[in-house]
């Protein structure tokens, strides 16, 4: 009897013993799915929305008034200035001449022009006398359009260093080494230096030191020079993705597809980003969007069950507002006055309306534009590889001055006070009044 009294205190024992194991189980278990189900609603509000960590709206690229110092003049790219420009009377000086190509345009700061060459040299001319101030050799082609912020002349080379150079005197300030070339231009914003390079990397250095700060890694070659407005950078690369990324940190906020866009610079206006591709799309993005969590590893097996009837159609793509086709091969970037933004394509330029996403006008011409167009007091100054510079009306594509250059006009003017500098691919660089 003892025994049996025994056996079923232990048999109470034991199975207390087991539900409380199963109790710290679940309680375990339970700990476990909250701590992921925390996690994925913390990834998903991290990575798709602003409530933890918002970019700063401050961190803008600047250029002073008045000049053209960086790449399409100012932090937008928008390729426009206001000014009391009068039509061009098409006088033509030459104003350098080197022994190799030009792929880089100029930019103007305090009277002085920069220009990288493919001799190597980057070149600090006086724009009054066209006379050579100071002269700088790189290591290789310099196809970087340079940038002049705070008295410092930045851009890349195909040596894979990006410099920074004293403006005043061309005196090397510092340099940092990238695996490849770097093409594309900087922008200069709080402090930081932002570029593209062939390595497949978009950096972020300290512009005092040239530290690295962070970097993000695309798919591809980046040549197209990025926009830093509202505390984020924008920017294409050559896998076919546009990039939007925190100034800051260099958190991905956007990515996305967009075939062709790699070789093109995007243009900014009111927290709206238009990018171009080479098939002839002009899209229009939402600056401050964001892609939902993991969309790019899921849309496309959403899309391939959906063409199988399997799932519905995927939402549309995040940061999408709207796109047009503009009837040809885009062959420059994109530049942006008030609601009119103008690209160059390959027999044309056009011009379309942002607002209502019409087509305004058309001019035909006989090569590509590759050099993006400049927009000044009304006019649009159109520089084409057939040697043109066209002066266009600004409302209505009206050939105001056709201006005969003489040389292979393939990169964007600097439109600086009466004067209109270009570079030439044959290895010279123009002044037109």
């Amino acid at each position: 009897m003892d025994d049996n009294k025994k056996l079923i205190e232990q048999w109470g024992k034991t199975n207390k013993q087991i539900a409380l194991r199963i109790k710290h189980r679940k309680i375990i278990l339970i700990s476990i799915a909250g701590v992921i189900v925390f996690f994925i609603i913390f990834m998903a509000v991290f990575t798709s929305t602003d409530l933890i960590a918002r970019p700063i709206k401050s961190l803008t690229s600047n250029s002073d008034p008045g000049e053209w110092a960086m790449f399409g003049r100012d932090p937008t790219h928008s390729g426009s200035i206001d000014a009391s420009n009068t039509l061009p009377q098409g006088t033509v000086t030459e104003l350098l001449t080197v022994n190799d190509e030009i792929h880089s345009a100029p930019v103007v700061s305090q009277g002085i022009i920069y220009l990288g060459t493919r001799d190597y040299q980057l070149y600090a001319i006086n724009a009054g006398e066209g006379t050579v101030r100071w002269k700088f050799k790189a290591g290789s082609y310099i196809d970087s359009i340079p940038v002049v912020a705070n008295n410092v002349v930045y851009f890349g080379s195909n040596d894979g260093n990006l410099y920074a150079l004293d403006a005043s005197n061309g005196k090397k300030l510092w340099e940092f080494k990238t695996q490849y070339a770097i093409r594309s231009s900087v922008a200069v914003a709080d402090g930081r230096v932002y570029f593209g390079a062939d390595d497949y990397f978009v950096y972020a250095l300290d512009a005092a030191s040239g530290k690295a700060i962070w970097r993000f890694e695309t798919g591809n070659d980046i040549e197209s020079s990025p926009v830093v407005a509202n505390g984020i950078v924008y920017i294409g690369s050559q896998d076919d993705h546009f990039y939007a990324l925190d100034a800051r940190t260099g958190r991905l906020r956007l990515q996305y597809p967009a075939g062709g866009v790699g070789a093109f610079s995007p243009v900014e206006m009111d927290g709206k980003v238009y990018i171009a591709s080479y098939s002839g799309l002009l899209t229009a993005i939402d600056g401050n969007a964001r892609n939902w969590l993991w969309e790019n590893q899921i849309r496309p097996n959403w899309q391939s069950l959906t063409i199988y009837g399997l799932l519905p159609n995927p939402p549309t793509v995040s940061g999408y507002l709207w796109s047009t086709k503009l009837g040809g091969s885009v062959v420059s970037s994109p530049t942006l006055a008030g609601n009119t933004i103008v690209l160059g394509l390959t027999n044309k330029v056009v011009a379309m309306n942002i607002q209502n996403h019409t087509k305004l006008w058309e001019f035909a011409t006989s090569k590509p534009v590759s050099g993006t167009p400049a927009t000044a007091n009304n006019m649009v100054y159109v520089p084409c590889e057939n040697g043109h510079l066209y002066v266009l009306d600004a409302a209505t594509g009206a050939n105001l001055k056709d201006i005969l250059v003489g040389a292979k006009l393939n990169m964007a003017p600097a439109v600086v006070g009466s004067n209109i500098y270009l570079s030439s691919q044959d290895g010279k660089l123009f002044s037109v009044r």
